[in-house]
């Protein structure tokens, strides 16, 4: 093997461990340009080992033919992996040129032409398209950092060189030292490729935390983030407005320190459970650097450095809003059960899902005995006849006021029932029919709570 042939398999080396830092890194991230520019190697080290093959078989025109195409696949895909950094695709005037080329390139090894017109056109397109994506790598010195205006400069000299190859006589000293500069600026290209892409991968990075640290700086609750033994180690905004004190007044202290007086303190046991991954989801009282307490709800959970993360958002609205409801639904409750007269409440299906003691007294049974069940169930003298009441009531919407009716009694021990009502649709949160309510008045002779008898 003479000293060219070995610098131009040298070369081939060069191309090849460029594609593969390229494959290696297209594996971890799948990025367009990482994987043009595994191509574009990959096609570079096809010409050159074409190149290798055409040294040793001068008389084969299939080789020299390999070299050209090869090579000018290898520039265009190389300046499309530099467009997809922008991201953008890569004009339309390169593919045309390159398409004409390999037409040329085809052309000439079908014909016996000389090979200067198949080697000279293949060499100053493919070395232009290498100055071009030089020129486009360039532009990326923010993402890249200095490794890119060096890759830069180092594609720029490679694809000058590879222009002017056509000029080099062959074989010759000139010949041998374009091929070591080849390999040589493999080598840079591979470090700076590595340099270029790492540096890139970090300002994503930082970028992802900054956009990270702004939604949770923006974030509508309270993050609060401890070490394993509980101790706080950072915390947003809405942590600090939520305890209303300064980040540095939180950082440091424990949870049991913010505590509520009556509030038990963290069991040493459960946190170890939430550094191992558990989810706690509790309610409690805090409180706030201004000696107030405030009612949070808390879910935390461990980190993968062993760290505890809790997110607590401020419940003192919803829990004054529940306590309203609740007591406003007890003097409701206090209010229609002290009533001289019944209420009822059925759902769609004429179940029972309310009733006050005078109603129940009314068919003879207790509160617990009507919820759940049906009219058939309850009253089934007069099932039929006031479900085609309530489905009336259902559908028209419509109430039906003072209606007069007789309940037969339904066994031996019980009485006739004479009854005035009110029957009234019930709407659910959407103003939608969600079932129907009662109100009656016990008319039976001799009930005391009717009205009043005339005397004999």
């Amino acid at each position: 093997m003479n000293l060219t042939l070995a610098l131009i398999l040298g070369a081939a080396l060069g191309c090849l461990l460029v594609a593969a830092v390229h494959a290696a890194m297209w594996s971890k991230d799948r990025e367009r340009f990482l994987f043009l520019g595994s191509a574009a190697w990959s096609a570079g080290t096809v010409s050159f080992l074409s190149e290798a093959a055409w040294f040793s078989l001068p008389g084969s025109p299939f080789w020299l033919t390999l070299t050209g195409l090869s090579g000018v696949v290898s520039a265009v895909l190389l300046l499309a992996a530099g467009h997809a950094l922008k991201p953008e695709r890569v004009p339309r005037i390169w593919l045309w040129l390159v398409g004409v080329c390999i037409i040329w390139i085809l052309t000439c090894s079908i014909g016996s032409y000389p090979a200067a017109l198949l080697v000279v056109p293949s060499s100053v397109v493919s070395g232009f398209l290498m100055v071009r994506a030089a020129a486009v790598i360039a532009t990326q010195r923010s993402q890249g950092g200095p490794a890119a205006i060096v890759l830069a400069g180092t594609l720029a000299l490679w694809g000058l060189l590879i222009a002017t190859y056509p000029l080099v006589p062959s074989p010759s000293a000139i010949l041998d030292g374009c091929y070591l500069a080849q390999i040589i600026f493999g080598v840079v290209t591979v470090i700076c490729t590595l340099l270029f892409i790492l540096e890139r991968w970090r300002g994503q990075f930082r970028k992802t935390e900054e956009q990270l640290r702004l939604s949770i700086e923006q974030a509508a609750d309270g993050l609060f983030i401890t070490d394993s033994n509980g101790r706080y180690v950072d915390v947003n905004r809405q942590a600090c407005q939520l305890l209303r004190g300064s980040r540095d007044q939180i950082i440091g202290r424990t949870i049991n320190d913010v505590l509520g007086p009556r509030e038990p303190a963290v069991d040493p046991g459960a946190l170890a459970e939430m550094v191992r991954g558990r989810i706690m989801r509790r309610e409690r009282v805090l409180r706030r650097f201004d000696g107030s307490l405030v009612e949070v709800e808390v879910c935390a959970t461990g980190l993968s450095d062993g760290r505890v993360q809790a997110i607590i958002r401020d419940d003192s609205d919803r829990k004054r809003m529940e306590r309203a409801l609740q007591e406003s639904e007890n003097r409701f409750r206090s209010l229609v059960e002290h009533l001289p007269i019944g209420v009822a409440l059925w759902d769609q299906d004429y179940r029972y899902v309310y009733i006050n003691p005078i109603f129940a007294e009314l068919n003879g049974l207790s509160v617990e005995d009507h919820i759940g069940r049906t009219l058939a169930e309850v009253v089934p003298s007069a099932s039929g006849r006031l479900q085609m009441i309530l489905q009336q009531v259902l559908s028209t919407e419509k109430a039906i006021f003072d209606l007069e009716d007789v309940l037969e009694a339904d066994a031996p021990t019980e009485r006739t029932r004479s009854w005035r009502a009110t029957f009234f649709p019930v709407h659910d949160a959407q103003d939608r029919p969600a079932g129907v309510g009662c109100c009656a008045i016990n008319v039976t002779i001799g009930n005391p709570s009717g009205p009043p008898q005339p005397r004999s």
